[in-house]
């Protein structure tokens, strides 16, 4: 059934009783099940399950950034902010949106930080291959469990390329020793540095949009490429950013 709301505002077209209009002259699809859906696709803004929709609509957003559909994630993030501004799920997706809309950003020149802890090396993020940034702190034990796996990635693919940085600002109970006994424990090979602080936040964090950690920035040829939870990294999205097998 159509809510009462939206039926008022409807017109029925003489010539085709399976569509209709609103009062503002969007085409919408009256389907043989009771159910209905406006013709360019956008969601039903007075569906009884609006917050399930947003939900849902949520979902896809994850898969296509899962997959490296950058373009269809931002799409569909437009949409949930446009469509579902007031549900729980749009609230949530905030950060998602902050993340995505760094995509294709310029990323900084040079990576600078305070000191290098571990591993230090010539970063070049104008190569024609992927940098993973990963921000994290020893005290948080997501990154504890994410990190080596990035070691793990970077084991896989550094013959095509693939380099990895680790960003830390040293926070909480995190201390300069604490990062070199987790280098030491986990065979970590991989650059880390300690992020400028600049007014009680991290330069490179605050330039990556990083409000919780662990958190993955990708870079390649100077631009951001990739955004996220370094959970959500697997061997086909890496690919993706290799240009394939």
């Amino acid at each position: 059934m159509l809510p009462a709301l939206l039926l008022a505002a409807l017109t029925a077209v003489a010539d085709n009783p399976q569509t209709a209009t609103t009062t503002d002259g969007r085409s919408v699809i009256l389907n043989p099940n009771g159910t209905w859906s406006f013709a360019d696709g956008s969601p039903p803004p007075l569906a009884v399950d609006h917050e399930a929709a947003a939900q849902a609509l949520k979902t896809e957003i994850s898969e296509a950034i899962n997959s490296g559909d950058i373009a269809q994630a931002k799409r569909k993030t437009a949409l949930m902010l446009e469509s579902y501004a007031s549900t729980s799920a749009a609230r949530r997706i905030t950060q998602t949106a902050q993340e995505l809309g760094l995509i294709d950003k310029d990323a900084p020149d040079r990576i600078e930080v305070e000191k290098w802890l571990a591993n230090e090396a010539p970063i070049d993020l104008q190569r024609m291959a992927p940098t993973v940034l990963v921000f994290w702190e020893t005290w948080c034990p997501h990154c504890v469990r994410e990190v080596p796996k990035l070691q793990t990635l970077m084991d896989t693919y550094e013959i095509r390329g693939l380099e990895v940085v680790g960003i830390t600002r040293i926070t909480k109970t995190s201390t300069e020793e604490a990062v070199e006994q987790f280098v030491q424990e986990h065979k970590i090979k991989f650059p880390i540095g300690k992020d400028i602080d600049v007014d009680g936040k991290g330069k490179l964090s605050s330039f990556f949009a990083v409000k919780g950690i662990p958190a993955v920035a990708v870079v390649m040829e100077g631009k951001v490429i990739w955004r996220g939870h370094p959970g959500r990294i697997n061997d086909s999205l890496v690919l993706s950013w290799l240009g394939g097998e």
